[in-house]
């Protein structure tokens, strides 16, 4: 367990850590003002946070203020929201303590099953009180941290509070053990894996798609699967089980149940079944419908269209970085665009399937409006920029391939997996207001392929300006 004490009181801190660290076999990190606090939440984690309200503003200061034991109160919540804090008190700030415990709340921070204040009032003239607190808390997370993440040997690089997020949840489902394997690598930070959940006896307690991101990130998720992901059928998505908000400081987690079976991506199908991929494609069509019943149209201007995956900032940065010195006028263009409600990242590592292939979605937190043409244009360029895409070094296309892209029995009849990717052009054509919105997607698509560095920047470039030819050309 880490604990950040804050006090300045010398002869309180060389009685108490000692013991702290004794009791509840904790790091003990101490602070002894305002600044000092602010310095220790900037530079580390921590489980438990022991504050003192009355501080001065610098070590050995003589300001002491409640105010500034309330600033450093207000800077852990916002660090580290609802880990548990409890204050130390003896002094007449008792009253202003009273006030904020009235906005604590009961939740279960370690997936023990039963729910903890976040703040709580310690007396520093009851030292067993707090002691015994104190071993409340530390056998609590040290039970959590015994929660084993097994990998199987493989490298995913998880930081210490996603491997915090899991444990909560593994310990929440009667678990002993979290088996760990990646979903969809991107190129965002946040973590997509499957986890399987194991008990002391070896038995399965639940197999489930897990989003690890910051708590805001993952408040939005679950605020877009139930509003909207919730419209599509059943089948086309697994159910939301829980949600871990609380325990690793800023980060947490969405949790969604998966049948047993779903151990493999759309990528996976690219790879080995190149067929079968297509028709994977046409049940995501069919799944997604419900998004696109009524969908209005509209006319909107290609930087709109751009903006929903790419922000002004960044296109601004690569046009000028790779001379686009004509993006700004395809930009401008008004065109008449189908919206509704999109995956926004429908590439293969978010698409899973069992033995009979059917295809669920995961990972929705780009969900919301945009062009009816993004999800099928994302999948099936994802088959060459994702970076888990099993094409991605594939010879496929050469330039004067690339060039073709428009023309889709050129473009995709020289492919590898030929009818994954005609079915996924069949269905942006179906599905868009017209040719001009399945060539602005693409474009906003391959524009923001170039904000990454990778091995695939010449083709990115040759395929945009094929895009902007055929965009051209709907003009003549």
């Amino acid at each position: 367990m880490r604990v950040l004490l804050v006090d300045d009181d010398e002869d309180f801190l060389a009685a108490v850590v000692p013991e702290i660290e004794k009791i509840a076999k904790a790091t003990v990190t101490v602070a002894k003002s305002r600044d000092g606090a602010s310095a220790a939440i900037r530079s580390a984690g921590f489980d438990l946070y022991i504050l003192d309200l009355n501080l001065p503003t610098v070590d050995a200061g003589l300001d002491l203020a409640v105010t500034h034991g309330l600033a450093v109160f207000h800077e852990v919540r916002a660090a580290a929201p609802r880990t548990p804090i409890f204050f130390l008190t003896g002094s007449s700030a008792d009253a202003v303590i009273t006030d904020l415990l009235r906005h604590a709340e009961q939740i279960d921070v370690w997936g023990t099953g039963t729910a903890s204040p976040t703040v709580q009032l310690l007396r520093k003239a009851d030292l067993p009180e707090m002691l015994t607190e104190l071993r409340r808390v530390g056998k609590q997370i040290a039970d959590t941290d015994e929660v084993e993440i097994a990998t199987q040997g493989a490298s995913i690089n998880l930081s210490t509070d996603q491997k915090r997020v899991l444990r909560i949840f593994t310990r929440k489902r009667g678990g002993s053990v979290c088996e760990v394997f990646p979903l969809a690598g991107g190129l965002s930070s946040a973590r997509v894996l499957r986890i399987k959940v194991r008990d002391d006896q070896g038995a399965s307690r639940i197999v489930a798609a897990a989003k690890l991101d910051e708590i805001a990130s993952v408040d939005g998720e679950v605020s877009k699967f139930d509003a909207d992901v919730i419209r599509l059928p059943p089948g086309a998505f697994p159910a939301k089980v829980d949600v871990v908000r609380a325990g690793a400081r800023t980060f947490g987690g969405v949790f969604y149940r998966l049948l047993d079976g779903f151990d493999a991506s759309l990528f996976s199908v690219i790879a080995n079944e190149p067929l079968a991929a297509k028709e994977i494609v046409n049940t995501l069509k069919e799944r997604t419908a419900p998004w696109r019943t009524g969908a209005p149209t509209a006319r909107r201007k290609v930087s709109t269209i751009r903006r929903r995956i790419l922000d002004d900032k960044s296109a601004s940065a690569i046009k000028k970085r790779f001379d686009l010195s004509w993006a700004s006028a395809l930009e401008s263009k008004m065109i008449l665009t189908r919206e509704c409600c999109v995956h926004a990242d429908l590439h293969g590592g978010n698409v899973l399937f069992d033995t009979g292939r059917a295809p669920v979605l995961i990972d929705f937190a780009s969900v919301g409006l945009g062009p009816a043409s993004l999800d099928p244009i994302t999948l099936e360029l994802c088959s060459k920029f994702h970076p888990d895409s099993p094409l991605l070094g594939d010879a496929w296309p050469s330039e004067d391939q690339a060039k073709t892209w428009a023309n889709r029995a050129a473009f995709a009849g020289a492919a590898p997996a030929s009818d994954f990717v005609a079915a996924c052009r069949d269905w942006a054509h179906e599905v868009a207001a017209g040719d001009r919105e399945v060539y602005a997607t693409a474009y906003a698509y391959l524009l923001r392929q170039l904000k990454y560095d990778g091995p695939n920047t010449d083709l990115a470039l040759t395929m945009l300006t094929a895009v902007r030819d055929a965009f051209d050309q709907t003009y003549s």
